[in-house]
This record gives C-alpha cells, sequence and structure tokens, in this order.
C-alpha cells in the first residue's frame, strides 16, 4: 500500500505543471529508512504477495530512475537490501549520521539468498564497480565511509540541518526540474 501511494504522488507531482523544483524522499521513524519489504506480508499468501509486491516495486525504481527531475532521498537510518535499493534510484542521496551504527548495504548474501543479477548491474551502474562488489557482499557502509566512497552526498546530524542541506540542493538543481522532457532525457540518456 505504501509504494501505490508513492506511485500516486509521482503520478500528482508529474501532472503538475513544469515549474522549477525537485522531488524529495525522507525517511521517517527513529532508525530505520527502511529494510526491504515486509516479509510477514509476503508470509500470508507468498506468490500473490511477493511477485505482487516485486512488481510494483520494481516499477517504482523504474519511475524514480527516470522521473522528470531531480530526485534526492534523505536516509534517516538504515537502508538494507531493497530498501538501500530504492535509496540508490534517488540521484542525490544525503544520510543522518545520528543513529549509532546506522548504514546502506544489501543483505541478501548474509541471508543466503543470491543477489539478482539486474541489482548487481544497477549498483554498479550507479555506484562503480569497487563500492558496488562491496555493497552487494552485504558490506555496511556508515554514513561517513558511504560520504568517501561516494555512495551519499552529504550527512546531516538533524531534521533542522537535513532541511538545510534539502535547501541547498533544491537551490542548485530546482531550475532545471522545470525542463521535465529534457530532465527525462538525460536520465534515460
Amino acid at each position: 500500500k505504501k509504494i501505490q501511494r508513492f506511485h500516486a504522488f509521482l503520478d500528482q507531482l508529474e501532472g503538475s505543471k513544469a515549474a522549477p523544483g525537485i522531488l524529495v524522499t525522507i525517511g521517517t521513524g527513529n532508525r530505520h529508512f527502511s529494510l526491504g519489504f515486509d516479509l510477514k506480508h509476503w508470509a500470508k499468501d507468498f506468490e500473490t504477495n511477493m511477485l505482487g509486491s516485486g512488481l510494483f516495486f520494481q516499477k517504482l525504481i523504474a519511475r524514480l530512475l527516470t522521473f522528470p527531475m531531480p530526485t534526492v532521498c534523505c536516509m534517516n537510518g538504515n537502508a538494507f537490501s531493497l530498501g538501500c535499493m530504492l535509496a540508490l534510484a534517488h540521484d542525490v542521496r544525503i544520510m543522518t549520521t545520528a543513529v549509532k551504527g546506522a548504514g546502506m548495504t544489501f543483505k541478501e548474501l548474509q541471508l543466503g539468498i543470491t543477489l539478482p543479477v539486474p541489482y548487481v548491474a544497477f549498483a554498479t551502474a550507479k555506484l562503480g564497480p569497487t563500492s558496488a562488489s562491496l555493497l552487494c557482499y552485504a558490506y555496511l557502509f556508515q554514513a561517513e565511509e558511504a560520504l568517501r566512497e561516494g555512495l551519499i552526498k552529504a550527512t546531516y546530524t538533524d531534521l533542522a540541518d537535513c532541511e538545510k542541506q534539502v535547501k541547498i540542493l533544491a537551490k542548485r538543481l530546482s531550475k532545471v526540474g522545470r525542463n521535465r522532457v529534457q530532465c527525462r532525457d538525460v536520465k534515460e540518456g
């Protein structure tokens, strides 16, 4: 349902008149941006719920990758597995340093799950081979290391600092947000 609401919001934003803007996704809560899918929901009817969730998520990632304005993701804590992928689908990522030990990774290998080849290719295209390999091997990039390795653009300490970082990014990126067709062309390149 959350993914459906996200799609509905993106529909609304895409239908708006071309004006300066950026899309900002901000995590809420105390420790986690996203830990991935709701496995309890999957367990209720694995085939139906897993397939349905997977398709909705793939469509969301595709939309974010080609969204016709700059996108920014503010991670308020852990971004694991598909939560990490959601963050990576944005053009720019920032992460809190307030949550001790929080970081980004694909945890699948730790759980004995083979990471699908398209996910590995996605990570490599977004990050480069070394960082992507570490990420796919379940290496946890905490905020400061993620910043050094280029997984994120900046860190923030609290909500006020997050707002400050978003305002800086909005000032620098929002003007190209009015050029929706050209923005999508660049992303689809």
